[in-house]
């Protein structure tokens, strides 16, 4: 399975009393501030959250820093960050996916989310979109 990237567009903390991020989900692999090309990752199989992902999963992969820093953690496995739903919207439309694996190759302000995830905000096609997401 390919996922796509999601990238936060401003300087807005990573985690606020809100927990409200403004993000840019990018096709394809483009990741870094100077857009550096990076194969895809597969999030099928086992992830960091111990838990078994498939090619139809509404899922997303957080980027490590956020990941290894969440409240709670104490182990890939026992981190409470696991099985998080993140709604994203964009232009209307929504979806809720899961934190269910620890995206070590993404910035600080990246994100990996399955095809699936990302087909039900908008086409391919679009390549970037930027969106709204909260806890």
């Amino acid at each position: 399975m390919s996922l796509w990237l999601l990238r936060r567009n401003s300087n807005m903390p990573i985690v606020s009393a809100s927990f409200y991020q403004r993000k840019r989900f990018y096709l394809g692999t483009l990741i870094g501030s100077c857009h550096q090309r990076f194969d895809t990752v597969s999030l099928a199989g086992l992830g960091a959250c111990g838990i078994v992902n498939t090619d139809n999963d509404l899922i997303v992969a957080m980027n490590h820093i956020v990941f290894d820093a969440y409240p709670g953690y104490d182990g890939v496995n026992c981190n409470p960050i696991c099985n998080r739903p993140i709604t994203i919207s964009y232009q209307g439309k929504s979806v809720e996916v899961t934190v269910t694996d620890n995206c070590v190759a993404c910035g600080v302000d990246e994100m990996q989310l399955s095809p699936v995830a990302f087909e039900q905000l908008a086409d391919e096609s679009e390549g970037l979109i930027e969106v709204d997401w909260s806890w």
